[in-house]
């Protein structure tokens, strides 16, 4: 427990709390695991909230608007659309592979739902993305 308690206080850059924390559960020598249990959920409950603010914010900072998901694709309307490959462009290893995307194609063949669907992906899988 005191490992998981210490990692959390780390992750929070909670520094003066690492240095004292005897200082702190001493104060409750009969109640010092229930004190423990207390700061370890209070860590908890901010490291959930932070990731939470977190992915709020990136998918915030996309700008993506409204979009229809790609599940909503129609596949069969760009007669020359390589599924294949834009299904690939969803596991997002050009973003590894430091690569950029150019989507071409002509007027109304969903080339902006594809990059949005990209972008808004991105942003919940951790990156920083604009679109």
């Amino acid at each position: 427990m005191k490992e998981t308690l210490m990692e959390n206080i780390n992750e929070l850059k909670l520094y003066y709390l690492q240095q004292n924390l005897d200082d702190f559960t001493g104060m409750f020598k009969k109640q010092r695991d229930l004190c423990l249990k207390i700061i370890e959920k209070i860590c908890e409950c901010e490291i959930k909230e932070k990731k939470r603010r977190t992915l709020e914010r990136r998918i915030r900072d996309v700008r993506v608007g409204s979009f229809k998901p790609m599940h909503d694709f129609d596949w069969d309307w760009p007669k020359k659309i390589d599924q294949e490959c834009i299904e690939e462009l969803f596991e997002l290893n050009f973003i590894a592979k430091k690569k950029n995307v150019v989507i071409m194609g002509p007027q109304g063949v969903g080339k902006t739902m594809i990059a949005k669907n990209l972008a808004h992906l991105a942003a919940i899988s951790g990156k920083t993305s604009l679109f």
